[in-house]
């Protein structure tokens, strides 16, 4: 499989050549076709892995029917690039010019060099501004920037729609656990009440009960961390390859998430301690 581009494509893109150039003006314009190529780094390295690719010769089989295509010399080594979002690694690609060869259907990247959405947005109407000035007969059938066009993307989408659920999920499973400690609590500190108010009765403040209350919460708490910490790490290596550029193992994502969840297990725990703190001693001790 090869690509069709013209001159100016890599530097359209944002990209560097490795080595050697990229095709001239007389080579992307000609009517015959020019016996040269360029080869990204991965196909270099699977056709080539110790010998420089410049200057090598290539040829490729055309169509259904297998064709060989002339010899093509290698000019120029551009860096590596993946097609799909899911790709894991980059896939090869080698490049041909693109005057020789009629295509009725062609993709024309155009960058600029300064200026935000605003700015692409007018550029789109000037790109089809011009087309028209150049041949009216031109169909431009679709102009989009690359935000609106990743947007589009129905990758792009599920990815983004994945991330959503499973971040409503989150939050749903994070409240629900919230909600539960607190009625756990609340029930132990109700069934607790008569011990409450005898250590008050012996001399215990609100300080100490409060205290009390915490700590049997947040050793709770700890102890599942802990347990959810070793789960979380055993899942990360399931979906290893079903994530793309974000790592399984993000320190951010490790630290920030236990103390979340040790916050909310210390708010669920602090309700029911500072009912507990108010209970009269006398109260206390009359409760069954």
């Amino acid at each position: 499989m090869y690509t069709i581009v013209g001159r100016d494509y890599f530097r359209s893109l944002g990209l560097s050549m490795l080595r050697g150039r990229e095709f001239t003006a007389a080579e992307a314009m000609a009517d015959t076709p020019p016996a040269v190529a360029i080869v990204d780094e991965t196909l270099a390295q699977a056709l080539w892995p110790n010998s420089d690719p410049l200057g090598q010769q290539i040829r490729f089989r055309e169509g259904a029917t297998g064709q060989l295509s002339d010899l093509l010399l290698v000019v120029g080594l551009a860096p590596g690039r993946r097609n799909e979002i899911f790709d894991q690694q980059p896939t090869p690609h080698v490049y041909v010019p693109f005057g020789w060869q009629y295509r009725g259907n062609m993709n024309i990247h155009v960058r600029l060099a300064a200026g935000g959405r605003g700015a692409a947005q007018s550029m789109l109407q000037t790109v089809r501004r011009e087309v028209r000035a150049f041949d009216e007969r031109l169909p431009v059938l679709s102009l989009k920037t690359l935000e609106d066009f990743r947007a589009d993307s129905p990758s792009i989408w599920a990815v983004q729609a994945g991330a959503s659920v499973f971040t409503t999920f989150g939050a749903l499973a994070l409240f629900l656990a919230v909600i539960g400690l607190y009625g756990v609590k609340a029930y132990v500190v109700s069934r607790r009440t008569r011990e409450i108010g005898i250590r008050m009765a012996l001399g215990a403040g609100r300080g100490d009960v409060l205290w009390l209350v915490l700590r049997e919460g947040l050793v709770l708490a700890l102890a599942g961390l802990c347990v959810g910490l070793l789960l979380s790490i055993g899942t990360a290596r399931l979906l290893d390859s079903l994530l793309y550029e974000v790592s399984t193992f993000d320190p951010v994502v490790f630290i920030l998430s236990p103390l979340l969840h040790a916050g909310s297990a210390l708010l669920a725990s602090y309700l029911p301690a500072r009912r507990a703190t108010r209970v009269l001693p006398m109260v206390a001790l009359r409760h069954e």
